[in-house]
């Protein structure tokens, strides 16, 4: 009987070191893909670890348990961990995910108050972020269209008159690190003449560049003003003493 156990035992023990070979194979041969793709990378780590994209829910670690709300999205009140794209959330903010999309939005809760002309009082501001994951992408080549001809003739005096076409040369799209990209959208609130004005700025990883924009101050009785713009002012306008210095400094 005991030996019976035993050799049950014993082929459970080998039915699992079987299963983590056959695991520790897939997992060597991916690795070993991305070492070959990343090998000539100017970034060698960087591209290590985008190429192995977001970081699973499992693995995401937060201290305390989050209140959430809602349905499609779920809202929760970000508390200190990362999120499934992994990078540090941004604690006391609401948040929801898109997995689809590999992005996650954040909306901040209490402006900031900020600073004009060297004092406090009059303009507070509140932010949305927005992360993305994007994986890299590979750059293409030139193309040329046609070739270059030149064209000669005699002038009848002694001398050659030539002319010269180019081919038509189509610039090819440089390549793209993978990684998370933020935007920020930043609404800047006029307390004292009930006005509000946009800062956005986007981080665009298909051109690897960084566009920001400026709206026009509008008023926040517009028809363009959101639910969000007008209940921050009438909750904190009247208190802007006791609220946190903003990083905003256009305009000092």
């Amino acid at each position: 009987m005991e030996v019976k156990i035993i050799r049950n035992k014993l082929k459970n023990i080998f039915f699992i070191l079987a299963l983590l070979i056959v695991a520790q194979g897939k997992v060597n041969s991916e690795e070993n893909k991305i070492h070959k793709l990343c090998l000539d990378a100017r970034d060698y780590q960087g591209c290590i670890n985008s190429n192995k994209g977001p970081k699973n829910n499992q693995n995401i670690i937060t201290s305390e348990k989050e209140q959430c709300r809602g349905d499609k999205p779920i809202i929760c009140i970000a508390k200190k961990g990362y999120d499934f794209i992994g990078s540090p959330k941004i604690v006391g903010w609401d948040y929801f995910e898109d997995p689809t999309d590999f992005t996650v939005t954040y909306l901040q809760k209490v402006p900031y108050k900020v600073k004009a002309k060297g004092e406090y009082g009059r303009y507070i501001d509140f932010s949305t972020i927005i992360r993305t994951y994007s994986g890299p992408t590979a750059g293409t080549s030139s193309t040329i269209i046609g070739g270059g001809t030149t064209n000669c003739y005699d002038s009848g005096y002694g001398t050659f008159t030539c002319n010269s076409t180019s081919p038509t040369i189509i610039p090819g799209k440089p390549s793209t690190p993978g990684g998370i990209y933020q935007s920020r959208f930043r609404v800047v609130l006029d307390c004292e003449d009930k006005k509000y004005r946009e800062y956005d700025t986007y981080n665009i990883p298909s051109i690897g560049r960084t566009i920001r924009k400026k709206s026009r101050w509008r008023a926040l009785s517009s028809e363009k003003a959101s639910s969000r713009d007008k209940r921050i002012a009438k909750e904190y306008c009247s208190n802007i003493d006791s609220l946190i210095t903003s990083d905003f400094n256009k305009f000092k």
